[in-house]
């Protein structure tokens, strides 16, 4: 009870968060390694966070559409790969509604983009932006996407933490945690997966992990 009115206070009195209003949609395309990520999506479908990338294309056919692949490496397993569209919001050039799995479909409806809102962007440099900030309409889940984990680390990381701090991404469920990408092996092959099929590791590996601790008790 404590921790859920701590997260409520923090972000009641954190800089109001809004997508972006302006996105130059193709600097946007192509690979993003992700340096940070909450809890809420470190510790869930990303199954640990280790060496994600998400990449994005153009559809054929369509100018508000695009694909999306996020590519999780988990240490024990071979990578993950869960596909699906984006859909950019009419109203809003920084949000888009995600669909992914399966049933994906790039005529799918437009319902809402509450789930992903592109909330900061770096310099374009070679027609690609260089860093992204990305969370929901709450502001429970939290993406740092970059294009190159080095140079980002040098030359924009400090500020891009202190703004999300501003921003109130400082609870445990929501702030910045960082995302391995060393020694990653991004050529390895991926089995794709549907978010439901994550979900059922990640429940079966919590439930070995709570029996061990209660044979330690």
């Amino acid at each position: 009870m404590t921790s859920a009115l701590l997260t409520l206070l923090a972000l009641a009195t954190a800089a109001a968060v809004e997508p972006v209003t302006e996105l130059d949609a193709p600097a946007y395309l192509g690979r993003w390694y992700q340096t940070h990520a909450s809890a809420t999506v470190a510790y869930t479908f990303e199954l640990g966070g280790n060496c994600v990338t998400a990449d994005y294309y153009a559809v054929d056919g369509y100018d508000d559409v695009i694909t999306v692949a996020n590519i999780v490496r988990p240490r024990l397993t071979r990578p993950i790969t869960v596909a699906g569209y984006g859909k950019q919001d009419p109203s809003i050039e920084g949000a888009f509604q995600v669909q992914l799995g399966s049933y994906a479909t790039p005529d799918a409806e437009f319902t809402s983009s509450d789930a992903y809102w592109i909330i900061g962007l770096g310099p374009i440099i070679n027609g690609q932006y260089q860093w992204a900030t990305v969370t929901d309409a709450s502001q429970m889940t939290l993406y740092v996407l970059v294009r190159d984990v080095a140079d980002f680390e040098a030359n924009y990381q400090a500020s891009v933490l202190h703004d999300l701090e501003a921003q109130g991404f400082t609870t445990p469920a929501n702030k910045p945690r960082v995302t391995n990408q060393q020694n990653c092996d991004y050529d390895a092959d991926a089995s794709e997966a549907s978010i439901l099929q994550i979900y059922a590791v990640v429940a079966a590996f919590y439930r070995v992990v709570m029996k061990v601790v209660q044979m330690l008790i």
